[in-house]
């Protein structure tokens, strides 16, 4: 639940910096701070909008939002800024392009603002999300300043600063200490990026993905369940649960949830990965082989396809079609950067020696 917050009055201060003179404007409300090029100065502030001007009648307004979407993650922050981006009424954008902007993902444009058909102005807009609030900064001036006021917007996106870390940059923590499989520094870190963004399920997605790696299965399923309710329009979600319920011997809701996975992006190879390995939990062979095929057929066309021929290849074995599993195993063994483990699987199938890791089947 979003935690609503009191009407209050924006609290800010002005430092100098003494080695350019520019003046520092920082917001002690939000908790940002700005360099503002020589000239510029505040005009006016309200709980929402910060207005900034310089002589040349250059204008930057800050506004602060709720950003009011249903999940926050790199990918639907970055899809979202793009949507709005397009749709702000009055101004053609052009140029929309990414960036990153006070370690926050974010999306620019370059604009011109039009009365009836005569452009008068041209400006910069840029937006990103810093937990649960929307930034945009708006930065307009005459069509003949119009280098002038690309600098200074530049100068001042550049400098902008917020004196605590965003769920987004705890989520990227995050990321980096399960890369190094550090889940327990990891998890740290996704658990404070939900403290200040409840609904930032792609840290909930993280989450769940360090629990399953540290075999705590029931946790990963309790977080993803937690991710779909907000947002059940994630196949990537359902696959994450589908594993912690495959790895919990629940072949019946990980068969549910890479059904589901598929149904919302059949391009996936993993996904049919995951459901023939449900199948398999079931000693449901034939079907397993079906999505093992369609596993093989989508992996084909990145030449990564050994799993799903050892997928395939462990189905032919235990229906006893042993011509079959040869030839997968074979295949197997043909791809590049093969698991040490995997090509043990394969060699003592090769070489006829069916008594040995037969438990792994």
């Amino acid at each position: 639940m979003k935690k609503i917050l009191p009407i209050i009055f924006f609290t800010c201060m002005f430092i100098f910096s003494p080695i350019s003179s520019a003046a520092i404007y920082v917001n002690n409300e939000n908790r940002y701070s700005i360099d503002l090029p020589n000239g510029w100065s505040l005009e006016q502030e309200s709980e929402q909008i910060t207005n900034f001007s310089n002589a040349q009648k250059m204008d930057l307004k800050i506004i602060t939002k709720p950003s009011n979407v249903k999940a926050h993650s790199p990918e639907y922050d970055l899809a979202n800024l793009y949507y709005n981006t397009k749709q702000i009424n009055q101004i053609s954008c052009v140029n929309i392009r990414p960036d990153l902007i006070a370690n926050q993902i974010a999306v620019c444009a370059d604009f011109s603002q039009q009365e009836n058909t005569k452009t008068y102005s041209d400006g910069i807009i840029a937006q990103f999300y810093y937990n649960n609030k929307l930034y945009i900064l708006l930065f307009s001036g005459k069509q003949q300043q119009k280098e002038a006021m690309e600098n200074d917007a530049n100068k001042i996106l550049k400098s902008m600063k917020f004196m605590q870390k965003s769920s987004f940059e705890l989520y990227t923590d995050g990321q980096q200490e399960t890369a190094q499989k550090n889940y327990e520094a990891a998890s740290v870190d996704y658990k404070k990026a939900l403290e200040l963004t409840s609904n930032y399920t792609g840290a909930m997605h993280q989450l769940a993905y360090n629990y399953s790696e540290t075999g705590e299965y029931t946790k990963a399923i309790d977080i993803m369940t937690s991710a779909i309710n907000i947002q059940p329009n994630d196949p990537e979600y359902y696959s994450e649960r589908g594993y912690a319920y495959f790895n919990t011997n629940d072949s019946i809701d990980a068969i549910s949830d890479f059904s589901k996975a598929i149904e919302l992006d059949n391009k996936e190879a993993h996904y049919y990965g995951g459901l023939g390995n449900a199948y398999a939990q079931q000693n449901n062979y034939q079907a397993a082989i079906t999505a093992f095929e369609k596993q093989f057929l989508l992996s084909a066309k990145s030449g990564n396809s050994a799993e799903a021929q050892f997928n395939l290849a462990q189905c032919y074995e235990k229906l006893g079609y042993k011509d079959k599993d040869l030839e997968q195993y074979n295949a197997v063994l043909k791809s590049q950067d093969l698991p040490a483990e995997i090509k043990a699987k394969a060699e003592v199938r090769i070489n006829n020696n069916w008594s040995i890791l037969q438990e792994w089947l």
